[in-house]
Order: structure tokens, then C-alpha cells, then sequence
């Protein structure tokens, strides 16, 4: 049986390099951040849901989704958020349930999704187990610093999702990612081990 493992973890805590790990060891990975992206692109029912939701007002002059005024809208107002998700989220759950069929015969496929377990482990998303990623606030302000964010921002995000411990409180695995980068690597080749995954370790 396949097991469908949820990559999650608090922002910033560098899930897409673990996730870019298991894709090393052959393991099938999908972000559920890009497909949201995908989904409502120029020309997309997604798109246009949104614009009828909050108008046109969050389109740049491309007509593509400014993701700056959609954040400041979500962030700043809770029911804007539940609007949002109520038009993205099944559009994301029909390309995951693709992604799992192409997959079945894996031993072990990732779903990378970042608000995983605000969901509840029971939620909308099949995984069979979680691996939670984790940070140091350290080397999580460097990162996300590095790629422009002030700490008033940071702030506003991780006031949005649940708090670190009560992640690994209900993770089946913890990869701790804020030390050397070999570190990591070597969890997730353990982790992947686990489950007879990765075709890069079956050689």
C-alpha cells in the first residue's frame, strides 16, 4: 500500500528543501502551494472566482492574481480567508487526487502542504502519516529575511497557523532542519528508508 506522507511545518521552516530532498531519492512529490498557483491562473475558473469573490481590484496589469493584495486582504481579515479557500481549495484537492492515482504503485509519495494540520489530521487531505519540518526562529528569520520578508510580516503569518509544538505534538516524524544541511539530508534518507522508498537508496 502506498503511504501518502503530508510535509508540513511552520513558515519558514524550510519545507520545500526537505521536500526537494525526497525528490532526489526518487520519491513523488507535489506542493500544494504551486498548484494553488496553477489553478487560478489567467483564464481559469479558479481566477475567475476570485474576481467575482473580491472583484478586480487583486488583478495586476496582466490580469494575473496579485499575490501581495490577496495576502494583505487575507491576512487582514479572517472571512476573506475562508472565501479564498472555499474557491482554491477543491481545485487543489481534484490535482492531488490526480497526483495519488499516477502514484499508487510508490511505496511512499509527499504531499507538501503547508497548513496540513490547521486542517485537522482528518481533514479534506488522505495522508496516511506526517513528517513536520522544524526550525529554530534563529535560522528561520535568516531565511525568510534573505528572501525579503520584515519580521512584521513573519509575525503575521505564524499568528495564522498553529504554533510549532502543537505541529510536532501530532507529527508521526519531526525532521529537524535548522542545523547542517547534511543533517537534514540524512533524516529524510532515513525517513525514506523507513517506508522501502526512493529509487536512489534501492540501487
Amino acid at each position: 500500500m502506498t503511504v501518502i506522507l503530508g510535509l508540513t511545518g511552520s513558515f519558514g521552516s524550510g519545507k520545500s528543501t526537505v521536500a526537494s530532498y525526497f525528490e532526489e531519492l526518487g520519491v513523488p512529490v507535489i506542493d500544494a502551494d504551486v498548484i494553488a498557483r496553477d489553478v487560478v491562473a489567467p483564464g481559469t475558473p479558479g481566477l475567475e472566482g476570485i474576481v467575482d469573490a473580491f472583484g478586480s481590484d487583486v488583478l495586476n496589469e496582466k490580469g494575473e492574481l496579485d499575490r501581495k493584495k490577496m495576502a494583505d486582504i487575507i491576512f487582514a481579515k479572517p472571512d476573506a480567508r475562508k472565501r479564498l479557500n472555499s474557491i482554491v481549495h477543491p481545485l487543489v484537492g481534484v490535482e492531488i487526487a490526480r497526483f495519488i492515482t499516477t502514484h499508487r504503485d510508490e511505496p511512499l509519495i509527499a504531499l507538501e502542504i503547508p497548513l496540513l494540520l490547521e486542517g485537522g489530521r482528518n481533514g479534506a487531505t488522505p495522508v496516511n502519516k506526517v513528517a513536520v519540518v522544524t526550525t529554530g526562529e534563529e535560522a528561520r528569520m535568516e531565511r525568510l529575511e534573505a528572501k525579503g520578508f520584515t519580521a512584521e510580516e513573519v509575525d503575521a503569518r505564524l499568528a495564522t497557523q498553529m504554533p510549532q509544538d502543537e505541529k510536532i505534538a501530532l507529527a508521526d516524524h519531526v525532521i529537524r532542519n535548522d542545523g547542517d544541511l547534511e543533517e537534514t539530508k540524512s533524516q529524510v534518507r532515513e525517513l525514506a528508508r523507513e517506508y522501502g522508498a526512493g529509487t536512489a537508496l534501492r540501487k
